[in-house]
């Protein structure tokens, strides 16, 4: 039995000379067909089939794909072995019986080969067909490629408030900010501060009102190099003091003043409610507005009453229950200045600092952190503040309050 390739022979010569009188394949031509199933256009694309098949095409297991040959035609198809004097049947291809567009699309190789506008080539119907299910561009000649599709993000939701602090008194949590308020601010760091050594320490003639000893007036120097650390916010002007009206604080907190730029008016208040507890009552008004002012003229003094501080009882000495309730009323006037700086900052993290006492800020710190001061019980402070000592909170535009530092006094450590 004569080879597969000595079979093909006469067929490719018969081909080749037909192309010499003319142009390839065109519609109403045949295909080339091997026993596998596999159809070609041109003799060469038939040879290098027949190239990657190992077995002979007769021994191949009968499958779906092929094709029942007559016993003389058992290789090639039956179009390329008629005699030279019969008419060639017209060439169907297999995803359509009649010309098409696809078809005259497919036809524009020179050498036969099928050609798609994608640059994809193939020498069967049966490859072009599959290649059209996964052509992107559907046989059209110089489609534009589709703009990819946009899918538009669904509108966003406004972003959740983290849970606030619960605050009775309202300093923190409050939903008066706005959002888009909040979206611009930053973090505003509070420094509760305590006053310097009291002079009442180193003497026995002791008054209602003292100012600082001789050790005290040292912390103050201390404590104002650090405080140097502001003078950025400062020069901004954003950064506000609040200052208790006892003389201890005033006398602690001026040499920052003069170390500091030069504050905005407004920006250093003295104010009559931050005194500490048991230190006014009907027995002790405290220092009027305008002694106050005219001795240290960097402050602008509110919250003062008509004879001095702001008590309105009628105890003699203030309670602890009273000094609960002022409390309360000091940390809604840090609220609003809070709200201000923030106001004031464009977008930059303010400061403030509060000039006080160990028992009052003991009880501030019990309303900032935990909310409320139900535990809270003079005598017994929880928050032991240390003279010249500052204690750091980090309250964000949501109004949560965390604390940095508590009685940090490294800068009067070495004081004597």
């Amino acid at each position: 039995r004569l080879s597969w390739a000595a079979e093909l022979a006469p067929a490719m010569a018969r081909a080749v000379a037909s192309s010499n009188r003319g142009p390839g394949l065109s519609d109403t031509e045949e295909c080339l067909e091997c026993s596998c199933g596999f159809t070609c256009g041109t003799p060469t694309a038939m040879q290098k089939h027949r190239g990657r098949c190992s077995l002979d095409a007769r021994s191949l297991p009968a499958t779906p794909h092929h094709r029942e040959e007559s016993s003389d035609q058992p290789l090639m198809s039956r179009s390329l072995t008629t005699s030279p004097g019969e008419k060639r049947a017209q060439l169907r291809h297999a995803s359509s019986s009649v010309q098409s567009y696809k078809t005259q699309l497919r036809r524009q190789g020179s050498d036969g080969t099928l050609c798609c506008p994608c640059g994809f080539t193939c020498g069967t119907a049966m490859a072009w067909d599959k290649h059209q299910l996964r052509c992107e561009q559907n046989d059209l000649p110089n489609q534009p490629a589709k703009a990819p599709e946009v899918l538009e993000a669904p509108p966003a939701s406004a972003p959740r408030r983290p849970k606030a602090l619960t605050d009775p008194v309202g300093v923190v949590g409050s939903s008066q900010a706005a959002p888009s308020t909040s979206a611009k601010r930053k973090t505003l760091r509070l420094l509760v501060v305590r006053h310097g050594e009291s002079a009442n320490r180193t003497t026995s003639n002791k008054c209602p009102d003292p100012g600082l000893s001789e050790k005290g007036h040292r912390q103050a120097a201390a404590l104002a190099q650090r405080l140097l650390e502001f003078e950025k916010e400062a020069a901004a002007g954003h950064l506000r003091i609040l200052c208790s009206p006892m003389l201890r604080c005033l006398e602690t907190i001026r040499p920052a003043l003069e170390l500091l730029p030069a504050l905005p008016h407004g920006s250093c208040i003295c104010h009559g409610a931050c005194y500490e507890h048991g230190c006014a009552g009907r027995s002790f008004p405290g220092t009027p507005a305008d002694e106050i002012v005219e001795r240290f003229p960097q402050f602008l003094a509110t919250g003062f009453s008509a004879e001095g501080w702001d008590y309105g009882g009628q105890s003699d000495k203030e309670s602890s229950q009273e000094c609960a309730i002022r409390a309360k009323s000091v940390v809604r006037m840090l609220r609003q200045s809070m709200e201000e700086l923030w106001e004031s900052s464009n977008g930059s993290s303010p400061v403030l600092i509060l000039m006080g006492h160990q028992t009052l800020g003991d009880l501030l710190l019990h309303l900032l952190l935990e909310g409320d001061c139900k535990e809270w019980q003079y005598g017994t402070p929880k928050y032991k503040l240390k003279n010249a000592s500052i204690s750091e909170l980090h309250v964000n535009p949501n109004g949560q309050v965390t604390a940095k530092d508590i009685s940090s006094d490294y800068h009067v450590s070495g004081i004597r």
